[in-house]
């Protein structure tokens, strides 16, 4: 078992420092003078793709035979890698000190391009075979999972607002007025402010004021979050108006007729916003 054991603590300390050999060679930009670019940058993202799943590959490994299988090969691997990329920047760096021939003459350019690309060939065969392992990435096993979206409502008490008057009448009054009743338009007025100065508080006020509800044959609250989703606006937009439920599935051409459906010709004030409070 501590055999076992000791496999899983190797992994990872190997592919990391043939991730900084390959880095290495990246910023000193030796991969771009001697043809090799293409390359070591793909062996850079290929090896930082499998470096992400080693923490759960090497905690699973002792009840999965198949997978230190895997990570027996991926050691094999990343060793061949520290070595050719040891000798790649050595003859580079020794080339710098001597200058004795022009870079572009370097005689064992070809040579390393093709033991590179093998390389990377064994790696992007063992990055394939790790999909069939069903490993997580160690940035989402630790990732808290994101809370539910915040979302509001229409509902208030007007009489806990101060201040909001002058406003709520602005906003009100253009609502009513002919401005915003144009034909072929949609109008929208933004109410705009960071976190906690009253927008979805001034919104409700709006909404719910006597000379709005008597204007408008249909009024809608809907919460729009960051995450934008047209599809599940529409539906919820429907929703509030019919107070059905509909099918979360429905295509977003069918949602659309039925949205225009119960809005032709009528006139709708609707509050979408980020929530953001």
């Amino acid at each position: 078992m501590a055999a076992e054991l000791a496999i899983s603590l190797l992994v990872t300390p190997i592919v990391e420092m043939a991730l900084k050999k390959v880095c290495s060679l990246i910023s000193e930009e030796f991969h771009t003078t001697f043809g090799v670019k293409k390359e070591v940058e793909k062996l850079n993202n290929t090896l930082t793709t499998i470096k992400a799943v080693l923490k759960d590959a090497e905690d699973k490994q002792l009840t999965n035979h198949s997978l230190k299988v895997w990570l027996r090969k991926l050691e094999d691997a990343a060793y061949d890698a520290q070595d050719i990329l040891d000798e790649f920047s050595t003859e580079v760096h020794l080339l710098n000190i001597h200058r004795k021939q022009r870079v572009s003459k370097f005689p064992l350019q070809k040579d390393f391009a093709s033991r590179i690309k093998k390389i990377l060939t064994t790696l992007d065969g063992i990055d394939k075979e790790r999909n069939q392992f069903q490993l997580v990435p160690a940035e989402t096993q630790n990732r808290a999972p994101p809370p539910p979206p915040p979302t509001t409502s229409s509902a208030m008490n007007s009489k806990d607002v101060f201040g909001r008057d002058d406003d709520k009448i602005n906003i009100v009054e253009l609502l009513l007025s002919r401005e915003l009743d144009k034909e072929g338009e949609i109008c929208v007025i933004p109410i705009i402010g960071m976190g906690g100065l009253g927008k979805t508080t001034l919104a409700q006020l709006v909404y719910n004021d006597e000379r709005v509800r008597n204007c408008f044959e249909y009024r809608m609250w809907v919460c729009v979050t960051v995450d934008f989703d047209i599809s599940k606006i529409l539906k919820d937009i429907i929703e509030y108006q019919s107070e059905m439920k509909y099918d979360i599935n429905l295509s977003l051409n069918l949602l659309e007729s039925r949205f225009g459906q119960f809005l032709a010709g009528k006139k709708v004030p609707t509050r979408s916003g980020r929530c953001m409070e």
